[in-house]
C-alpha cells in the first residue's frame, strides 16, 4: 500500500512536467512540444495548432499559470481521473520500458483510454460556452458535454442581441441535449495544424462538417454536409 502511494505521489509530480511527457511519448509529443515552445518563444508567428495557442493565452494571461500537456489529459482531477491518469502512465511506462511497443503504439492506446478524460477537461474550462443557447450556438447547445457542464455549474445564458421574448423562452426550455456521442475533439483537433488557426477557432471545414452530420444523423436530422466537401 505505501508503496503503491509513493508511486502515485512520484507519478503525479513527474505529470506536472511536460519534459517527463516526452521521455515515453516521443513520437508525436516532442513534435507537439517544440510546437508550443515555440509559438511562445515567437508570438508574432502564426500559431499552429490549438494546444499551441493554449500555451500562448496562458503565458499572456497573468492570472492563469503556466499550461501543461496534462492539462488537457487528467481531466478534472477528481478522484477517478486521478486514479485513472495515474493507471494510464504506469501502463505507459511499463509498455516503454519492456520494449512491448513502439511510441506510436503508446500514443494510439492512451488516446483510445483517455478521450473522455480531455472531454472533460475541455468541458471544465469552456463550460460558458456549451452554456450560452441559441440557434448560433446549436452546435454546441445539443452536446452531452453541455448537460455535463451545467451539472456541474448550474448556469445558463443566451447570445446577445436576442429580443427579450425570445430569452425568456429559452431559458425556460433550458438544454435541449441530443442522444449522441459527438464529441468535443470531433471538431477541435488539438494538435493538427490548421492554416489560419486563430480566425478558424482552428477548425478544418471538413472535419467540422463530418461532426456536424454525425450528430444530425444520431437524431435522425438527414442533414449531409459531408458532401460539400465532395463539391469542392
Amino acid at each position: 500500500m505505501l508503496l503503491g502511494g509513493t508511486a502515485g505521489i512520484g507519478g503525479s509530480l513527474l505529470e506536472e512536467h511536460d519534459r517527463n511527457c516526452t521521455v515515453c511519448h516521443v513520437a508525436a509529443e516532442r513534435t507537439y512540444y517544440n510546437r508550443a515552445q515555440l509559438a511562445m518563444d515567437a508570438q508574432d508567428e502564426t500559431i499552429p495548432d490549438l494546444s499551441s495557442y493554449h500555451y500562448v493565452v496562458a503565458l499572456n494571461t497573468p492570472q492563469m499559470e503556466a499550461f501543461r500537456c496534462v492539462d488537457c489529459h487528467r481531466g478534472r482531477q477528481t478522484i477517478p481521473d486521478r486514479v485513472l491518469t495515474l493507471g494510464l502512465g504506469i501502463y505507459d511506462t511499463a509498455v516503454y520500458a519492456t520494449g512491448g511497443g513502439s511510441s506510436t503504439a503508446i500514443e494510439s492506446a492512451t488516446l483510445k483510454h483517455s478521450q473522455g478524460m480531455v472531454e472533460k477537461a475541455c468541458i471544465h474550462c469552456h463550460s460558458d460556452t456549451l452554456e450560452t443557447l441559441g440557434f448560433n450556438n446549436h452546435y454546441h447547445n445539443y452536446l452531452p458535454a453541455a448537460e455535463a457542464a451545467y451539472r456541474q455549474t448550474g448556469n445558463l445564458t443566451v447570445e446577445e442581441g436576442l429580443p427579450f421574448a425570445e430569452e425568456r423562452r429559452l431559458l425556460l426550455e433550458g438544454l435541449q441535449t441530443a442522444q449522441t456521442d459527438t464529441s468535443c475533439t470531433d471538431c477541435h483537433l488539438a494538435h493538427v495544424t490548421v492554416i489560419g488557426g486563430e480566425r478558424v477557432q482552428f477548425i478544418q471545414e471538413a472535419v467540422r462538417n463530418t461532426g456536424c452530420t454525425r450528430c444530425h444523423m444520431d437524431v435522425d436530422l438527414r442533414i449531409d454536409l459531408t458532401s460539400e466537401n465532395d463539391a469542392e
